[in-house]
Parts: C-alpha cells; structure tokens; sequence
C-alpha cells in the first residue's frame, strides 16, 4: 500500500471503504462458486465497451458542477487557512480512479467550501485533512442520480492512539478446503470495530 502514488492511494481507500461486509458471505460459497465470482471480476470488458477517458480541464470547465460544503469536528480546532481536500472519484468495475481534485482553505468557525465542483452522477466524494500528523478522510458520499444544488459533507476528525482497548473484533470466520491430499485452503475474514473516539494506529506508525 505505501509503495503506491497518493492519487492510487486514495483510490483504494474509496474503493475499499465503500466495500460492504455481505462480501465476505461469498467465502461460504462451494470453491466453484468462488472461483466463478473472481473470474467474473476480472473479466475484461467486452469488445464493444469502451473506458470513460478522464476529463480534460477544457472538458470539466465545460461539465455541470455544484458546490461542495463541510464542517470539520475535531477535540481541538485546526488553525484557520488549514488545507482541506476534496476528491471525486468514480468506482469503476475494474478500479476505481480520481476523476478531480480540489483544494480550499478552512475558516474560523471550522467549516469549508468548493465551488465550481465537478457534479458526476455515481461518483465519490471524499473530504480529508492532515490532524495528529495523520491524514484523516470523511465517509465516502456517493452522488445519486437525484442529485442536489449543493453537498454537505462532515469531516470528523481523530486524536491518533496506539492503545487497542477499544478495538474489537465482531466476527471472525475460518474456511478450510482441502484442495489436494496434501494441501489445504485455508481463508480467515473478520470484522473489525473501533469503539472509542481515537484512531488507533499500532505504535510502529506512531513513532
């Protein structure tokens, strides 16, 4: 994960946090079943598709677009003019890519604006700020079709934790399919829940 730029970075995160935990009902399913459902996933396109091309500058200045409002909430407010960072990212069925970015500065009363915001029906919308030299994101908002005038998003922020007494895990599952004489598959998935009001990063990341 660190090895990759900040744009795919992002991207991930996007990715992944839109991800639900009924996926991992999959792994009940007979190996066939499994292995169909990867297949299925990574299939190329067909040969009449053709991939949506990023906008040009000229192309987005041209695009309908909206206003993107926020509010940071954090235990100790960030300094006023501190950067906030708005991302628009469309979730592909292949991958996900960053379709724009925006940058603006945050006022006193800890709220934020964008203008001229590109408005993509299905897209993400992503806030983030750097707090307890960490960078933080808002939860993913995905524009629907009924789009509104303006979008409101809320950046909760988080004092940075090495103490994992408020991290629980939910759910644990083991699968184990013999696939040969000798060989076995083993798969483990788990729900993971922090309860607390820190972000916990281990003491590694911390330093």
């Amino acid at each position: 994960f660190t090895d990759l730029s900040e744009t795919d970075r992002y991207a991930a995160i996007a990715f992944l946090r839109a991800l639900s935990w009924d996926s991992a009902d999959l792994l009940l399913q007979p190996p066939d079943q499994r292995v169909a459902y990867v297949v299925a996933q990574n299939a190329a396109p067909a040969a009449t598709e053709e991939a949506a091309p990023s906008p040009s500058p000229t192309a987005a200045a041209s695009a309908q677009t909206f206003s993107v409002r926020g509010v940071v909430r954090a235990p100790s407010p960030l300094a006023e003019g501190q950067a906030i960072t708005l991302r628009v990212i469309a979730l592909g069925a292949h991958s996900p890519r960053e379709l724009a970015r925006y940058q603006a500065a945050l006022r006193a009363d800890q709220t934020f604006e964008f203008e001229g915001v590109l408005k993509q029906s299905g897209a993400v919308y992503i806030a983030s700020a750097e707090y307890d030299s960490v960078m933080q994101f808002s939860q993913p908002l995905l524009l629907g079709a009924e789009a509104p005038d303006a979008l409101s998003i809320e950046l909760p922020l988080f004092p940075v934790s090495a103490d994992p007494s408020n991290v629980v895990i939910e759910l644990q599952r083991l699968f184990v399919d013999v696939i040969a004489p000798n060989r076995a598959l083993v798969q483990a998935a788990a729900r993971i829940r922090n309860l607390g009001e820190t972000l916990f990063l281990t003491e590694e990341r911390t330093q």
